[in-house]
């Protein structure tokens, strides 16, 4: 690192800084007191009270009658203003969420005048902020029905949906989310998704943030999602909890359905119980100085699995054979809060989720004997987390955080982990399922860990020029990575037929090969690196598991103002730099990420002046973390290699078919560390947000927004002709050009494009009057070539290394409305509770179907990697709806409330189509270039059939509903409070 990004961390971390650095743990309070005559009252001291607040906080109003209260932890507060002269004022119902300002405007009265009394008038807007989401309080998600899972209170938010990654924020794939606890970074280390479960209890607020933040926040170019736990009090409350649900609480499936679904996967879930019950508690261990909160939650989830095929043929399972899976998880979380002084606190947090899963938990050798299924998984870890936060003198507010997460991945008790898992490429079962023998095959033995330290300082400036908020820090990350690779038993065996020698039945299920058509490949891991390559004589002693041991250093720094320039206009200006260095297993710099920074700037006008209307515009940009999954497979060392010889025999692993052609010919993929571009620029996200907030009425807002994002520089690899890869920006650089599969003809790399349009309405409900409510509704567009890190056309989970611009058969056709393109999304989710006592929940959601595409088979990936059509060409999956109800009835008994819990998901029984088979072709390759003369192949139209090209291998099930939702089902719950 250059000396002066030295000198800027070292200043910037070693001063004791931050409010809240990179992710809000508190919120602020602030305003102006003016007279009868609106003239401002300086002098006036200004004194917050919560239950949620150890003491008070306590401020003067300065020269211009204005005043900050900060650090102010969630919660509703209750403010006194006093004056000489002046009757007191007081003014409750104020409620402060997690990063957010509140601004009041108060006018005191002559002391002649009786106290004065407002109760709840604070506006719902934040006039300092173009940042647009979500704050979901634990009163508002308690009473919704809602899985859980802190990542589900996320889809309250507008512009958030899903995909099999995660939580999708305005199209962005769900493994481009950054993920924080109580300051803790626990975003997925190696894949980006959710890294830590928490217990539901312990949640005090869930913050989602969805665009228009400031430099300060990054990691991210989806959403930040971001918790602040339970604190504790001057009383002690807590809680006894149970929950359970379990088929005997679904409806039946839908027949049809669950014919497709047995004629489609390798089984169905035939029984489940859910079930989880624990405690939490909360109080002092002195009043107003330390506070303690602590939770526990043991979750068991078991899930029958039963067989829909007969695989005994392979030595698999008997059709209707039932297997039962059983997850264990146990959350705890523990926080102390100290107020060391007026002004000064220290905060410590800890939570955990180990996890052992036993059972089948390979869904793919299901068809196999169960060595290469059943077994146990061990995963989790633990958190925690020290934080000081304080004010220094007048205008200065600082604090400083160290923070650890860690990750656990470990099934190598299971007893298929130390034996050769065999798939038999020729014969089918059950419309093109292979089966399996042996053992697991890929697994992985990894544990992570995350060491975090950070801080900012912020500076109040009152001047001829306005109010200003300065605000500078800096946050330092080490990963760490041990990642082991392996190939059970050592390796894999393929059996494949020799082209043209597959033999069919009459329904179109590969049968075997003409004699002498059926070959072996071997591919295995090789550590160290055999000197004679592929054709090593003693090939067999390298064969080994895969270790990787590595690590990468995060730097992110950043400086921001929020320029009050009048009473009613701000200016948000700021710029963020990230930085990232990559090792390799040796310890040397594989690769590296520079400058990458990130102008923030954003607008807030507030035309009536009173803090009730807001018109807001943002521009910025948001950077990508990279994720470990690249030091693992890039920069770890991974060669494989895959020999092909005519020998089942495991431990003969010769290249004895090497110099036949085609695919015939033995290779090594892979490179010792994987060559990065020189002048690698950071993936990231371009951001607009404009928009127009109006508090309609007391506690109810409405508003607006226009949203554009576009991916305009995006990180993946690609091939070279030696079988390697390298990295690079596509359409630039090192990735310029790229190869087709045959190595023989070089085109012009198409960059990466992903952008996405949308115009959204919001309305907003605080609970009063019994009620309380967010619903939005979404017309948007999504179009390019690009998923995201989730690769969701192939179903492939590797960020920044997917397959995209691998070879150039895999770009072409590729464009058009991508996977998470959603023209219409509306959703509501509220609650109302009765004079009587019951609370109602309900939360409700509609989505346009995402976009159909004709997809073929690649045999080199043995996976779905060529668009034969652009996408969307075939139409859309059918329109989304559900609605979701909670109720909640409590019984006092005495000091304690019994709460009577019944969620019922799918209250319509809508069993409708989620996805559809958007394989064109099953074993078969389409040639997307002719190989002869490097020409590209038409694009099919929407409409063609497989058949109607006379292509053997056609899948008949193309275009055809594969995956649906869930029956109806109801969960159980009691909550006793005291």
């Amino acid at each position: 690192m250059k000396v002066w990004k030295r000198v800027l961390f070292a200043c910037a971390a070693a001063g004791v800084l931050a409010v809240g650095a990179f992710a809000q743990t508190t919120g602020t309070i602030e305003g102006t007191v003016v007279d009868e005559n609106a003239m401002a009252l300086p002098g006036v001291t200004v004194e917050a009270m919560s239950p949620n607040l150890q003491g008070t906080k306590v401020a003067v109003t300065d020269t211009e009658g204005q005043f900050r209260l900060v650090l102010l932890p969630p919660g509703t507060y209750a403010l006194k203003f006093a004056l000489t002269g002046f009757a007191a004022t007081e003014q409750s119902g104020v409620v402060v969420n997690l990063g957010r300002i509140v601004t009041l405007a108060v006018t005191m009265q002559s002391a002649f005048k009786e106290e004065v009394v407002v109760s709840g008038a604070a506006p719902t807007i934040d006039v300092k902020s173009t940042e647009v989401g979500a704050n979901v309080t634990s009163d508002f998600f308690l009473n919704l029905p809602t899985a859980r899972n802190y990542a589900s209170v996320a889809l309250i938010a507008p512009g958030t949906n899903t995909d099999d990654a995660g939580t999708t924020v305005y199209g962005s794939s769900g493994a481009e989310n950054a993920y924080y606890i109580d300051g803790v970074n626990t975003t997925g280390i190696e894949l980006a998704q959710q890294g830590k479960q928490l217990n539901f209890e312990f949640i005090q607020e869930v913050q989602v943030k969805t665009g228009g933040y400031q430099a300060e926040f990054g990691r991210s170019t989806g959403g930040m999602i971001n918790v602040i736990t339970k604190s504790g009090g001057n009383e002690f409350h807590g809680d006894v909890f149970a929950y359970y649900d379990s088929a005997d609480l679904q409806s039946s499936f839908d027949e049809t359905n669950l014919e497709i679904a047995r004629g489609t996967r390798t089984f169905v879930v035939e029984d489940y119980t859910r079930q989880d019950f624990g405690l939490d508690l909360g109080g002092f261990i002195v009043k107003d100085k330390l506070w303690f909160f602590a939770a526990y939650d043991q979750v068991q989830n078991d899930e029958d699995r039963q067989i829909t095929n007969d695989y005994t043929a392979f030595g698999g399972p008997a059709q209707d054979t039932i297997y039962t899976q059983k997850l264990k998880r146990d959350l705890w979380s523990g926080k102390l809060t100290w107020r060391i002084g007026q002004n000064h606190s220290l905060i410590a947090s800890a939570f955990g989720d180990p996890t052992t899963t036993e059972g089948p938990l390979n869904a793919y050798g299901l068809s196999g004997p169960e060595s290469t299924f059943m077994g146990t998984l061990d995963e989790g870890g633990t958190d925690y987390t020290g934080k000081y936060e304080g004010v220094l003198g007048q205008n200065f507010v600082a604090s400083a955080q160290y923070a650890w997460h860690e990750e656990l991945y470990d099934p190598s008790a299971s007893p298929g982990f130390n034996q050769i898992w065999v798939q038999d490429r020729t014969r089918t079962v059950s419309g093109g399922i292979f089966p399996v023998s042996g053992g697991f095959g890929f697994a992985q033995v990894q544990e992570f860990g995350r060491e975090t330290m950070k801080g900012d300082l912020a500076y109040f400036l009152n001047d001829f020029l306005g109010d200003h908020e300065f605000k500078i820090g800096a946050e330092y990350e080490q990963i760490d990575v041990m990642s082991n690779q392996y190939n059970t038993g050592g390796q894999r065996i393929r059996i494949r037929c020799k082209s043209g020698t597959q033999l069919r039945d009459l329904d179109g299920e590969l049968i075997g090969c003409a004699p002498g058509g059926t070959y072996y490949q071997h591919e295995f891991y090789v550590f160290p690196e055999p000197p004679g390559g592929v054709n090593d004589p003693n090939m067999a002693d390298y064969v080994a598991p895969f270790p990787v041991t590595s690590n990468a250093k995060n730097w992110a720094y950043f400086l921001q103002d929020t320029w009050r320039i009048s009473s009613n206009f701000t200016l948000n200006l700021g710029v963020r730099l990230d930085q990232q260095e990559f090792y390799d297993s040796s310890g040397a710099v594989a690769g590296e990420i520079k400058d990458s920074y990130a102008p923030r700037i954003g607008f807030i006008w507030d035309p009536s002046g009173d803090g009730r209307t807001k018109l807001y515009g943002s521009w910025g940009y948001f950077y990508e973390t990279v994720p470990m999954d690249i030091v693992i497979r890039s920069f770890g060392g991974e060669i494989s290699i895959l020999n092909y010889n005519l020998t089942p025999d495991g431990s003969n692993v010769n290249c004895d078919l090497a110099g036949q052609a085609g695919y015939f010919a033995c290779r090594r993929v892979g490179h010792s560390s994987t060559p990065v571009d020189p002048d690698l620029k950071g993936q990231y996200i371009e951001d607009v947000v404009v928009g127009f907030d109006y508090e309609l009425a007391k506690d109810f807002a409405v508003g607006a927004k226009y949203i554009w994002r576009d991916l305009a520089m995006v990180i993946e690899d690609s091939l070279d002709g030696t079988g390697g890869y390298f990295i690079g920006n596509p359409g630039r650089g090192v990735l310029s050009t790229m190869l087709d599969e045959s190595y023989t003809y070089s085109y012009p790399a198409p960059p990466a494009e992903r952008t996405f349009t949308g115009v959204e309405l919001t309305a907003r409900k605080r609970f009063s009057n019994n009620w309380q409510m967010v619903a939005s509704y979404l017309w948007s567009e999504m179009k390019g070539n690009y998923d995201g890190t989730f690769q969701a056309s192939t179903g492939q989970l590797d960020p920044n290394l997917n397959s995209a611009f691998d070879y150039a058969e895999f770009t072409l056709r590729n464009n058009g409305k991508l996977s998470n393109d959603r023209t219409h999304q509306f959703k509501v989710d509220g609650s109302y509770t009765f004079d009587f006592g019951l609370n109602l929940g309900v939360s409700a959601y509609f989505a346009s179907g995402r976009p159909v595409t004709a997809y073929g088979y690649d045999v080199n990936y043995r996976n779905y990697e060529y668009y034969l059509s652009e996408r969307g060409a075939y139409g859309r999956i059918d329109d989304e709806y559900e609605m979701d109800l909670h109720l909640g009835y409590p019984i006092k008994l005495g000091g304690i409330e019994l709460n009577v819990l019944v969620d019922v998901f799918n209250l319509l029984d809508v069993q409708g189509e989620t996805d559809r088979d958007m394989r064109f072709n099953l074993d078969q390759t389409i040639d997307v270039i002719d190989y002869d003369t490097g020409e590209f192949r038409e694009l099919l139209p929407g409409g063609t059939t497989c058949a109607s090209l006379g292509l053997e291998s056609c899948n008949d099930n193309f275009n055809t509903s594969n995956d649906f939702q869930d029956p109806r089902s109801i969960r159980l719950g009691l909550r006793l409070t005291f």
